[in-house]
């Protein structure tokens, strides 16, 4: 049975979320978020493994690598894998790094009714008119040229202030069918034409930097936004060779309401997921156990244009790390062994879920609601858009009643499309038992998202059972 709620757990649960948003708060891109998380691992001693070097593994240590900047693996290896005593499970917990978003475009430079605006795309299914009239900036990642070196480099990049706006059209412009259009409605400004052209320097240091540049980007992209780029990552305009930058609310990331029991941020789906799976994954690593388990979160990119890149969930990034992993201490070889171990191991896709919402109640098949502060959500679909079952489902809902979490049930209605997950590409890319669960919030992928503080501490407190104690849990279930 599952530990009533009291105001010590509630008040536990906020010191607890108060961590989080101030992760969210630096993860604001992808690349951020990789880089919160890299920070976080270094302070425990995780080592990083590059993957184009040979890994030299030990029992009883902890690595983490990343691939392409914008997606992170992590685990620590139990103490008695050694030579000749190789990893006989893997447990895994799976989230991604990004959310729908609106990106600079290749070329972005419009001059438009005496607006500077910026050209754009639309990243994922976004809820995209939660953008408009917003103070919003940009925040990613800048390759550049370097001099000294003669080399590329990417760096970071978070404008932190108020730099754009999407702005509504007045009620009194619009007919009774305006609609949001992707392509001519969600085109930022940035500058006024009159006041950019005041503030441009002279035309022969314009014609300068134009012979100069390696690259032209000063014909893509407005010349004085790449003066402020240029003096915030400490290079020339000329320097800057390509960018992946997205917009940013400059609203921060906060706890909110009447008792401070929500917190509202962009980007919850899935960096809440994401953070506290790292927080379980730094929390159980302190004392690695004596066992033969590797504990792990993978950490993805592209899950919400459908996780099908070299970076994505449903690419070879899985499969080729937990081999490596198993041949470092088997001679370098795959053999029957590892395959044994895959069926032993389970990964929980770590997503967020549908609270139910008080305005629209009826979206939700009515035996199934989850609601904010009442526990993780096990998400099922028997169309395989989930990956829960009987089995696996068996298995977290005893970790939960160990780890004193409650947990609620969902699946979509029949008479809606059912959303999906990491889930189904990490069953078939890489051939082990994969369940579906999440923290419930409202606003999922709106600009601004919601959700319980309360069950953020349940998610953690269930990822620190998974890694505990998921091998005595599961017993022999998987064997078959």
């Amino acid at each position: 049975m599952a530990t009533r709620l009291t105001k010590e757990l509630f008040r536990e649960a906020q010191t607890y979320s108060q961590t989080i948003v101030n992760g969210l708060n630096k993860a604001v891109s992808p690349f951020h978020s990789v880089a919160t998380v890299k920070s976080l691992l270094h302070k425990q001693d995780f080592k990083e493994l590059k993957e184009t070097e040979e890994w030299e593994l030990e029992g009883g240590s902890k690595y983490y690598f990343t691939r392409n900047n914008s997606s992170i693996c992590a685990f620590a290896i139990g103490k008695n894998v050694r030579e000749g005593s190789v990893p006989n499970s893997f447990k895994l917990v799976g989230c991604h790094t990004d959310s729908p978003t609106i990106r600079i475009a290749p070329i972005s430079n419009i001059d438009k009714a005496g607006y500077k605006e910026m050209g754009v795309q639309c990243y994922g299914g976004g809820i995209w008119n939660t953008w408009f009239d917003r103070d919003l900036t940009f925040a990613g990642r800048v390759v550049t040229y370097n001099d000294d070196t003669g080399r590329l480099e990417d760096k970071l990049w978070h404008h932190k202030n108020p730099l754009i706006r999407i702005p509504n059209l007045a009620i009194h412009l619009c007919s009774a069918d305006e609609r949001t259009n992707k392509e001519k409605h969600l085109k930022p400004i940035i500058a006024t034409s009159i006041i950019d052209a005041l503030m441009d320097p002279s035309s022969d240091e314009e014609e300068k930097i134009v012979k100069e540049s390696r690259y032209s980007i000063e014909k893509k992209h407005l010349k004085s936004f790449l003066d402020l780029m240029a003096g915030e990552i400490d290079t020339k305009a000329e320097n800057i060779v390509d960018f992946e930058l997205s917009m940013v609310d400059t609203n921060k990331s906060c706890l909110m309401g009447l008792h401070k029991e929500f917190i509202s941020s962009g980007r919850l789906d899935n960096m809440l997921s994401s953070l506290v799976a790292t927080h379980s994954l730094l929390d159980v690593s302190k004392d690695i156990p004596d066992d033969n388990s590797v504990n792990m979160i993978y950490l993805f990119d592209h899950e919400e244009v459908g996780s099908k890149s070299d970076q994505g969930a449903d690419g070879v990034l899985v499969k080729d790390s937990l081999e490596r992993i198993y041949a470092s201490f088997n001679e370098g070889m795959i053999d029957v062994g590892y395959k044994s171990a895959l069926r032993h191991s389970l990964c929980i896709s770590a997503d967020m879920a549908h609270a139910i919402h008080p305005n629209y109640a009826d979206k939700h098949q009515a035996q199934h609601t989850p609601m904010m502060h009442k526990g993780i959500v096990l998400k099922t679909n028997c169309n395989q858009r989930y990956m829960t079952d009987s089995v696996n489902s068996a298995i977290i809902r005893e970790l939960a009643n160990r780890a004193d979490v409650p947990l609620q049930d969902f699946m979509i209605k029949q008479d809606l499309p059912c959303g999906s997950t990491i889930g189904p590409a990490l069953a078939s890319t890489v051939g082990m038992k994969v369940i579906d669960i999440g923290a419930p919030q409202l606003s999922m992928h709106s600009c601004r998202e919601i959700c319980g503080t309360t069950d953020t501490l349940y998610y953690h407190n269930l990822f620190c059972e998974f890694f505990r104690n998921f091998q005595d849990v599961a017993g022999s279930i998987l064997d078959h």
